[in-house]
């Protein structure tokens, strides 16, 4: 009789694909549901897992070590891990000659110990900043969410409004009143934002710049929301020359420069 191979060789991997295979399918399968359910949901995903990443590296340079509390936190435990390994072990050995048996108290028990209060006050820690968190959202009446970078839409916005605007001065009579008549009787597609039905002459503020005769001589597009023009900025435009982008600062400096010249549209 032959002997049985008792050869036993590697584990097969499951359906045969490594880690490396496995981590590229992760991969697609994030690639096809971020197209189908939208790249937002997907940066959501990956901020909650990975989002204190980035903490870290905006609070890591603001930390300023105390190397003496340091210190003396580090001695006081270690003095009273000491002074409590003693005590348990004395308890120990005490309890085990009064029912006759040799009992010890192992070191380890007293590591193990230390560790599972020292995550007992982390657990703590972290759902008292939890409860905090979720108490202070509750009742922070700013949004959740907010948008960083330049605000696409709301410049896009902006930029058809001056548009418009040249297009129904191109006349060279700048007649306000006919400006303005022209303006709001305008029908030809630059009164909508890019990804909203929102009428962008109730979205911006547009200041016509007149001169004595109440002859326009340029104008100023800004947003009406105060947050949002601080972020965003705005247009100007003076005489023939076209329309500029600007930083809230210098259209603030515009208005006040211009007060007395402003008109409405």
């Amino acid at each position: 009789m032959s002997e049985p191979d008792t050869k036993t060789g590697a584990p097969r991997r499951f359906l045969g694909c490594g880690c490396l295979a496995w981590l590229g399918a992760v991969f697609v399968i994030i690639f096809f549901l971020s197209l189908g359910i939208g790249t937002g949901w997907m940066a959501a995903f990956f901020t909650l897992l990975f989002g204190w990443v980035a903490f870290l590296g905006r609070t890591g340079e603001r930390i300023h070590w105390n190397f003496d509390l340091i210190g003396m936190g580090l001695l006081c435990t270690a003095i009273g891990l000491v002074v409590a390994h003693w005590l348990l072990k004395g308890l120990v050995r005490a309890a085990g000659e009064a029912r006759g048996k040799s009992w010890r108290w192992p070191t380890k028990w007293t590591c193990c110990g230390a560790g599972i209060m020292g995550l007992v006050f982390l657990v703590g820690m972290a759902v008292g900043g939890i409860v905090h968190q979720i108490g202070w959202i509750h009742s922070n009446p700013e949004p959740l969410m907010e948008q960083k970078g330049r605000n696409w839409e709301v410049l896009g916005g902006m930029r058809n409004f001056a548009t418009a605007y040249q297009i129904v001065s191109d006349d060279g009579t700048n007649d306000i009143a006919i400006i303005r008549r022209d303006i709001w009787d305008s029908i030809d597609g630059h009164w909508s934002t890019t990804r909203r039905t929102l009428d962008v002459r109730q979205a911006f503020h547009c200041l016509v710049i007149v001169d004595d005769s109440q002859k326009a001589q340029g104008y100023l597009i800004f947003p009406r929301d105060p947050s949002v023009a601080q972020k965003a900025g705005g247009y100007f435009c003076f005489g023939s020359a076209g329309y500029e982008a600007a930083p809230w600062e210098k259209i603030q400096a515009l208005l006040s420069e211009y007060r007395d010249r402003l008109q409405p549209l």
